[in-house]
């Protein structure tokens, strides 16, 4: 996924390097030759609009699961003891010992 990423993005990078080089207008450019480049230029910049904006909903995507996995994980760590019924007396031991650990506080009620 990030090779994939990151050969997008030399892309984007590279068309946005040559397309000022090679959309430069001549002298000589009829008006035919004009509106041709024009509308390739156009097209390039609604490629290099579409790359970005896939680039940023993936990255988007990526930093919302980061962030839903890291929720998850801290609401296990941190859970209360009387929802833990079927739970052995060992893992809320060990949960007591954490929350505990970590917050003081939370061994004196």
């Amino acid at each position: 996924m990030a090779t994939s990423l990151f050969s997008v993005a030399a892309l984007v990078v590279t068309l946005a390097a040559v397309a000022p080089m090679h959309t430069a207008a001549h002298p000589a450019v009829d008006t035919q030759e004009l509106s041709a480049l024009k509308q390739e230029m156009a097209l390039r910049q609604q490629i290099l609009s579409d790359v970005a904006q896939d680039l940023d909903a993936a990255w988007r995507d990526r930093g919302l699961a980061l962030e839903s996995r890291e929720r998850a994980l801290q609401k296990r760590t941190f859970a209360p003891l009387n929802g833990m019924q079927d739970e052995s007396p060992t893992a809320k031991r060990q949960v007591r010992y954490h929350q505990c650990y970590f917050n003081p506080i939370s061994c004196f009620r």
